[in-house]
């Protein structure tokens, strides 16, 4: 009985240093971590972009404003060359010239124009891009930290279960038992329990005392191997320590 009590401490002490080392979740914290870090860079990104497309969409609403107010002179340069208002030669080519600059002008304009809104489409283009891709990685961070808060439950459960089974056990062990378990546990960290296997100890392999073997078998008394220092049980649970 005192050796089925201790080799389940020691399953439960183990299966509580494996929820201590997987409740940290190191490997999801790390991609969340990561994912974080691509977040702040895309997002900065965006930022950037998002007012390099606001300038670009402020030049081209001044160009159209230039454009519009060229055109107005244009007609009005027009009407004053052809409206007979002047039968000067000479001033009939100052206005000529005058019309022809701004003919220039406009024509300079547009092109400037026709090429901003190219800047811009593909500006425009990029910014949707990357704030798709934004979009993307603020699902899946936070479809991991559901996962990470969804593990957490599910191990703090896990833990708060085998500690009242380990407190369950505790109360029926004797202290000197107790006392002789937690040093075999520290020695050999949360292992110092072992089988005698076909004469051997589980532990360390080594042959076990034939005039031992019987009373490990029937239970009579603790027995610790002369080799290693373990605790010998005869009980062969379906896990090995």
């Amino acid at each position: 009985m005192q050796q089925k009590l201790l080799w389940e401490l020691q399953r439960v002490d183990q299966s509580l240093e494996k929820i201590t080392r997987e409740i940290k979740q190191k490997e999801l914290v790390m991609l969340l971590k990561e994912k974080q870090n691509k977040i702040k860079e895309l997002e900065a990104i965006i930022e950037k972009e998002e007012k390099e497309r606001a300038d670009l969409e402020n030049k081209s609403r001044a160009y159209e404003d230039e454009l519009a107010n060229l055109e107005t002179k244009k007609q009005a340069q027009k009407e004053k060359l052809y409206n007979g208002s002047t039968n000067s030669p000479k001033e009939l080519e100052s206005m000529k010239v005058k019309l022809d600059e701004i003919k220039e002008r406009i024509s300079q304009l547009e092109d400037q124009a026709l090429a901003n809104m190219d800047i811009l489409e593909d500006k425009v283009q990029l910014l949707n891009r990357h704030t798709s891709l934004l979009n993307e990685l603020k699902k899946e961070y936070i479809k991991n930290v559901k996962l990470y808060q969804k593990n957490k439950t599910e191990l703090n459960e896990k833990m708060t279960f085998e500690e009242k089974r380990r407190a369950e056990l505790v109360s029926m062990l004797s202290d000197n038992l107790l006392s002789l378990y937690q040093r075999a546990q520290e020695k050999f960290k949360n292992r110092g329990i072992a089988r005698a296997e076909k004469g051997l100890c589980s532990g360390c392999r080594v042959e076990i005392p034939i005039m031992h073997l019987q009373n490990i078998k029937l239970g009579n008394n603790i027995y610790t191997c002369e080799q290693c220092g373990r605790i010998l049980i005869w009980d062969e649970p379906e896990t090995g320590c």
